[in-house]
């Protein structure tokens, strides 16, 4: 029977064996390093659980590195290091929020312990959720049951006493904010790359413009980070992408967000008609988004859709890849039918 040890090593080596996911988790943690890091994670592990880990369940590495054990006292946990220049003060809020949701019976992992400093690492130790999966539908149900829980966690969390400590969304930068990853090269790949950079510039330009009501938001509410089970949401992970956000924006995105699989390599993008309806469906479980709102919403799903075409578009780019990739190939249809900018246009006259 493969050891827990041996497991990690064995995931570490496939990481490895990418470029590119070698690149990602280069940037967490001391990757060069293995045995010594495998050795780390296990230790960390069995103190803050008390328990020794007997079984790899899961680890990846994206914006941290994250590490799922079965113990040896027949419990599961999540561990997960947070990249290097992540703030302590923030997550503290993130993770005594989740473990408040938890509590109400949201869909999250209640909190084991930390948010602490490893060796200038912040790592969290948290329960693993024992939740069931359905793959991904895109049925009318499916986006009802992703938008009214995002509603939910708005409401709920908006109004938790940890909000005011959590990070505030970064200012909206024109055309793009620095890319989220080392994987993604704007500067270099800028050539080809002028219509997305043209709607980049005109979305933060509407965006910017508006005096907007900030609320608690999960900004990463891919169906990566939300399962559902049937029609049911069974489970949020990635509790660290909490943070206080313009309303409108929050909902856009994750309008946006909850329409693709960042698991699957190249998904299908969502469609125009996935986000107007996540808008819909949001509205109805919350009376808290104005038209105004509503329509800005639009304008932050375009955005975001053109945000990860110019990421793909840099990947293409090297990677020399002859035909582009999904969110660059649909972009132009996509803001075609959502006509987000025709909407925002008009917002503007209406105030002038």
């Amino acid at each position: 029977m493969t050891s827990a040890r041996e497991a990690l090593l064995a995931r570490l080596a496939e990481v490895a064996s990418v470029p590119e996911r070698r690149r990602i988790a280069s940037s967490i943690v001391d990757f060069e390093s293995r045995d010594a890091l495998v050795d780390r994670v296990i230790a960390l592990t069995e103190r803050l659980a008390g328990s020794a880990p007997c079984a790899l369940l899961h680890a990846s590495f994206s914006m941290g590195a994250v590490f799922g054990w079965a113990l040896e006292d027949g419990t599961r946990v999540l561990l997960k290091q947070h990249p290097r220049q992540a703030a302590l003060a923030p997550l503290e809020a993130s993770y005594a929020l989740m473990d408040a949701l938890a509590a109400i019976g949201f869909p999250c992992p209640m909190l084991r312990a930390g948010p602490l400093d490893d060796g200038g690492a912040l790592v969290v130790l948290m329960g693993w959720l024992d939740a069931s999966e359905t793959p991904p539908s895109s049925t009318d149900a499916e986006l009802r049951a992703r938008a009214c829980a995002f509603a939910r966690l708005v409401r709920v969390g908006s109004a938790n006493p940890h909000a005011g400590a959590l990070a505030r969304a970064p200012g909206i930068a024109k055309p793009w904010p620095p890319p989220h990853s080392p994987v993604f090269d704007f500067e270099a790949s800028r050539e080809g790359a002028e219509a997305i950079d043209a709607i980049g510039a005109w979305t933060a330009d509407a965006l910017t413009a508006r005096n907007p009501s900030i609320v608690v938001a999960h900004a990463d509410w891919t169906a990566h980070n939300v399962w559902l089970d049937g029609d049911a949401v069974s489970a949020v992970y990635d509790w660290d992408s909490l943070h206080r956000e313009d309303h409108a924006v929050s909902v856009g995105v994750a309008a946006l967000a909850s329409g693709f699989d960042t698991r699957r390599a190249f998904a299908p993008p969502p469609t125009a008609a996935w986000v107007e309806g996540f808008i819909r469906a949001y509205r109805d479980a919350s009376d808290a988004l104005s038209d105004d709102d509503a329509r800005a919403a639009k304008v932050a799903a375009l955005r975001t859709y053109a945000y990860l075409a110019r990421c793909q578009h840099a990947l293409a780019w090297a990677r020399r890849a002859d035909a582009p990739y999904p969110f660059a190939a649909g972009l132009e249809r996509f803001a075609r039918e959502l006509d987000a900018r025709r909407e925002a246009s008009g917002r503007s006259r209406r105030r002038s």
